[in-house]
């Protein structure tokens, strides 16, 4: 039997290198290519959020805000370099301020529906309605509204700003829809104004300031009631009844009328000036002495009218009933506890006690009412006060230090973004420059081309490009900086400065 050889392996194929098919990334394509770059990316379904670098800061954002738009959508990225563009946050400080004018301007003595009521109501309200309705919108759109760590609403901040978008939405579809019932919208443009409070940083700090010093005061606060509370019972016992103390014609009241019309008369002198202390009646009428008397429950008995008989439920005649003799207010007194402490609050607060101690001596004694307000105003004004500043001056220390820490962590971050971002620098220019050797032996290398003027125009044009490019990445967002330290200006001053842009000039002359 004839054996066959097996048949020849055919020649293994050869493999030919390819050259790899350069992929962009997805940011850089067509309209994606921006200042935002990707550090890291967070998963949607754990919760985790994406880092981002952009104009030299890193933050952490949703990875898709709204269910809607991924971290890698154009609409996204855009809307993100713009709510985070200083020019955005001051032109939204604009409006508020341009918001505030207008609503100071409003004269509510006139009608509505003429002269800049009108203007305001139909004309500005609505624009600037639209315009925080538009900024509400966008940061939603970049940020996400509830659901994330760095959403909208997570935000304290931003909680005042929600209420004047939607309450001015509501107020604009009323008036559209010309429905009744909901005119107190109003009254939320009030609000407006105190959206500087989150536009402006130095706002923030000082409110914060203010929030973190609230628990703080607790101790101060129990002080202050201690002390309000020991001067309004010593009140209370010496002074009470004193303000219905004045001068009579008579020592006592007397039982007039018949036939059921009998009242107590005790005529008043018509002085107005209160009696009991330092003052007792001396100079009446005509140069008659008065006699000085209170109301029935007055802490002096020797004061209380003295009743023929009894009382025998017949009511004081007209203009007998003791009264307050200075009824600026009926709660400025110390007939009970509640009076006590809101009279005890106004000299706290250094208005008028000066009027209130001195009566206070004229209706009870010199010695007394000068001793219980020597120790009344120095103890609750002065020490009261200066405890809670000094507590309020350590929270806002605190709070700087606090402020000083995360700065200093954030330059730090900086630093280190910055020395990054150089050394990718560094090693893209060994790079370029590695392959500039490799070809300048080739007839089309730059190096071997003749020097020309269209050359040089080009180079520096090129040069300006680059410097554009540059300012632009290098461009941050810094309140403090000078108006004149800005992305346009510094291309400007590159094409100023350049050489060609100067010899040019200088052709034209």
């Amino acid at each position: 039997m004839e054996r066959r050889s097996p048949d020849p392996e055919p020649p293994p194929e050869s493999k030919l290198p390819q050259d790899p098919i350069p992929v962009l990334p997805e940011e850089d394509n067509g309209c994606c290519a921006g200042n935002l770059v990707i550090v890291s990316e967070g998963s949607p379904e754990s919760g985790q959020l994406c880092r981002v670098r952009l104009r030299n800061r890193e933050f952490e954002v949703c990875s898709r805000s709204l269910y809607i738009f991924p971290l890698r959508s154009c609409v996204r990225r855009r809307v993100i370099e713009l709510v985070t563009w200083w020019a955005f946050d001051k032109f939204i400080l604009f409006l508020i301020f341009f918001n505030s004018i207008c609503l100071a301007s409003y004269d509510h003595r006139s009608e509505s529906n003429s002269g800049f009521n009108w203007v305001s109501d139909n004309i500005f309200d609505p624009i600037l309605t639209s315009f925080f309705t538009l900024e509400f919108i966008l940061k939603v759109v970049a940020f996400g509204f509830v659901v994330d760590k760095t959403s909208y609403l997570r935000d304290a901040w931003n909680w005042l700003d929600f209420i004047v978008v939607v309450t001015g939405v509501l107020q604009m579809t009323n008036a559209i829809t010309s429905q009744e019932g909901v005119g107190f919208l109003r009254m939320f443009r009030i609000l407006r104004p105190l959206r500087s409070l989150n536009a402006v940083p130095q706002m923030k700090v000082l409110v914060n300031t203010v929030l973190s010093s609230i628990p703080r005061l607790g101790n101060v606060s129990i002080m202050a009631a201690f002390l309000f509370v020991s001067f309004g019972i010593v009140g209370v016992s010496l002074f009470g009844g004193v303000f219905y103390r004045g001068c009579h014609t008579i020592p006592k009241p007397i039982l007039i009328g018949a036939n059921g019309t009998e009242c107590w008369s005790w005529p008043f002198t018509g002085e107005e000036r209160l009696c009991g202390g330092r003052y007792l009646c001396e100079d009446g009428p005509g140069g008659s002495a008065g006699f000085c008397g209170g109301h029935e429950q007055d802490t002096d008995k020797a004061l209380r009218p003295v009743f023929d008989g009894g009382r025998q439920g017949f009511p004081w005649c007209q203009g007998s009933a003791p009264f307050k003799v200075f009824p600026e207010s009926e709660w400025i007194c110390f007939d009970h506890m509640g009076s006590a402490l809101i009279t005890i609050f106004q000299c706290m607060t250094l208005e008028g006690w000066t009027d209130v101690m001195y009566r206070i001596q004229d209706g009870h004694g010199m010695v007394v009412a000068t001793v219980y307000f020597f120790l009344l105003i120095p103890i609750t004004s002065f020490f009261l006060l200066n405890v809670a500043l000094a507590v309020v001056d350590e929270a806002r220390e605190d709070f700087a230090e606090e402020a000083a820490d995360e700065a200093a962590q954030e330059e730090a971050e900086e630093r280190e973004l910055r020395a990054k971002l150089e050394e990718e620098a560094v090693e893209s220019k060994a790079t370029a420059t590695h392959a500039g050797h490799d070809g300048a032996g080739h007839p089309d290398h730059p190096s071997n081309k003749p020097a020309s003027l269209m050359g040089q125009l080009v180079d520096a044009a090129e040069d300006v490009t680059r410097a554009m490019s540059k300012a632009l990445d290098e461009e941050v967002e810094d309140d403090e900086a000078p108006w004149w330290d800005v992305a346009p200006v510094r291309v400007l001053l590159a094409i100023a400065t350049n050489e060609v842009f100067t010899n040019t000039i200088m052709c034209f002359i």
